[in-house]
């Protein structure tokens, strides 16, 4: 498995760092309830990678790597509460490794993780948001709901997408074309991730195969 790519770019370039003002959304201070993002203590989702790793053709495979997710309970940070999300990635049916993360959904209906980053703005088609990773700055918003179907499954998408702009794919033109996609449908959650290298053709996505919701 390749992982000089973007495979680490949610971490190192599409969901890095986000240090423009707009990233931190700290317009509420009180966890709200909404439909879009169903968080109940006890809902899993199931994943599975695909990716492309022969270079000469962009067929996906899959990538033998199982990602479950499941909200394990809640817990209070400076009086504001959030869900524990427990990550477990599967590689060829071993635990790979395992990771926790806190979220929660505002006032805005955006859903935030811990320290105000929003992971998907909701319903919200006016947020958007700026990013700098190593001399590129990327621009996150929503973009028109797809239909996307896997493993007889159909969902409506919504996709938070983050893009370089202009004048860094002018600069840099392997950039070209290259997006990620954090794609949720409302009262189910994420269902859709894809993610491409910075270099190359290289690409992997996380499609949804089995969830249960409290």
């Amino acid at each position: 498995m390749n992982y000089n790519v973007f495979k680490l770019i949610p971490i190192l370039l599409f969901s890095g760092m986000m240090i423009s003002c707009n990233n931190d959304d700290d317009s509420s201070e009180q966890m709200v309830e909404t439909e879009f993002f169903p968080l109940s203590v006890g809902n899993y989702w199931v994943y599975k990678m695909y990716e492309t790793p022969n270079p000469e053709t962009d067929e996906l495979l899959f990538a033998s790597i199982i990602d479950t997710v499941k909200i394990k309970g809640t817990t209070l940070v400076d009086d504001i509460q959030y869900f524990v999300k427990e990550t477990k990635r599967y590689n060829s049916n071993i635990l790979e490794e395992e990771s926790t993360e806190l979220i929660r959904v505002n006032e805005s209906g955006h859903l935030v993780a811990e320290g105000g980053k929003v992971l998907h703005p909701g319903n919200d088609i006016a947020y958007t948001v700026s990013q700098e990773w190593m001399d590129f700055v990327l621009e996150y918003k929503l973009e028109q709901e797809f239909t996307w179907n896997f493993e007889g499954s159909t969902f409506a998408v919504m996709p938070y997408v983050g893009k370089p702009q202009n004048e860094d794919i002018v600069n840099h033109p392997y950039l070209e074309g290259k997006k990620v996609i954090y794609g949720y449908q409302e009262g189910i959650g994420e269902v859709y991730m894809s993610c491409p290298a910075v270099f190359g053709t290289y690409l992997y996505e996380m499609r949804l195969v089995d969830f249960h919701l409290n």
